[in-house]
């Protein structure tokens, strides 16, 4: 079956890692700078100056504030362009995609403030070296750093902030980790462990150009009661409703292991369900969909075999957990330049 990506990780390096960065580390084919070794110095020049854009420079178009933190309409239009050029994402509507772009950036940059917060994860000689290293490269454009900035839609304390985050953020990642790598496969035994689920599915797509993400969902909580009052049973339901290739096998899709095959936030439900359940509506990049588990082949992978898989699992995890967190505190606040989620739901608002 063809590994799908979800639109979460395509999305999962927005804004950590700014084009605009990228574009002036990499000015002229001069390399990115390396990453400097804990505890490094910072050249002998004067620091980067945080000051935002002068009168002459205004600060650029803002799509929403964090905790007082701008982030940039540029910031998500680039993020919107990453995803489309990817290819991997299809059938979402425009605005749809600002506002999960938007959403995505917002989680990291809660998860980033949090982890700058953390003196320990980073020196500041480390950032001023890169900041510095950026700020020649800039020249070589016959601009400033903050010129550079204010060209590509950002500030130079956005700049800041996303070399802190590739710096500290694979070191908290890391903080700790090795303790916990059994205890997480024991909580998350059956998603690592090699056990596959079989699933069927029905999947709706939008009935019309404008039909809303709540509207379809709508039309699948229809389809779901008929299933459970008993006047069709699953498969039928497949045949007649789904417009996926796999409505002919009465949605069967076959054994799917929790992880490289589908959608996260498919897998995310499947693996919830016990044999014979049926989901809500799971909607992700490639519609809206009813889940049902027919069937488990356990696995039997201890957790040293498996390893690799439970860092990368516990890792996103911890990065979740740590935006989760952070959210239940935020002021959080949107200009409406850009599409947005209303706070607390999937509610679009569009400017």
């Amino acid at each position: 079956m063809k590994v799908i990506q979800p639109m979460s990780a395509v999305l999962a390096g927005v804004s950590l890692a700014p084009t605009m960065w990228i574009a002036v580390a990499r000015a002229q084919d001069t390399p990115a700078p390396a990453e400097a070794k804990p505890g490094a110095t910072a050249p002998a020049e004067q620091p980067i100056p945080r000051d935002e854009p002068t009168a002459t420079e205004p600060l650029p178009p803002v799509a929403a504030t964090v905790n007082g933190d701008p982030i940039f309409v540029a910031e998500v239009e680039s993020g919107v362009q990453i995803v489309q050029n990817t290819g991997r994402v299809r059938k979402v509507k425009p605005e749809d995609l600002s506002a999960e772009v938007l959403s995505q950036l917002i989680d990291r940059r809660l998860a980033s403030r949090a982890i700058e917060r953390e003196a320990t994860l980073f020196k500041e000689g480390e950032i001023e070296a890169q900041m510095q290293a950026m700020e020649a490269n800039a020249q070589k454009q016959g601009l400033t750093l903050a010129q550079a900035c204010q060209k590509s839609g950002i500030s130079v304390e956005t700049l800041r902030q996303a070399v802190i985050g590739q710096i500290a953020t694979p070191r908290y990642v890391e903080r700790d980790l090795a303790d916990d790598l059994e205890a997480f496969f024991k909580e998350h035994q059956q998603e690592l462990d090699g056990t596959e689920i079989r699933a069927s599915h029905i999947v709706l797509q939008p009935s019309r150009y404008d039909e809303s993400k709540q509207e379809i969902e709508a039309r699948a909580e229809k389809i779901r009661a008929e299933i459970e009052s008993g006047k069709l049973d699953f498969a039928a339901a497949a045949r007649k409703y789904s417009e996926g290739p796999s409505r002919d096998q009465g949605g069967d899709i076959g054994y799917i292991p929790r992880h490289g095959v589908m959608l996260e936030e498919f897998g995310e439900a499947l693996y919830s369900l016990k044999p014979g359940e049926i989901s809500q509506p799971v909607t992700t990049a490639l519609g809206t969909h009813l889940i049902m588990a027919t069937g488990i082949n356990p696995g039997g992978k201890q957790w040293t075999q498996v390893i690799p898989q439970i860092k990368q699992a516990a890792a996103a995890a911890k990065i979740k957990k740590l935006m989760s967190k952070e959210r239940e505190t935020a002021t959080i606040e949107f200009t409406g330049k850009v599409p947005y989620y209303n706070p607390g739901t999937k509610t679009l608002a569009t400017p």
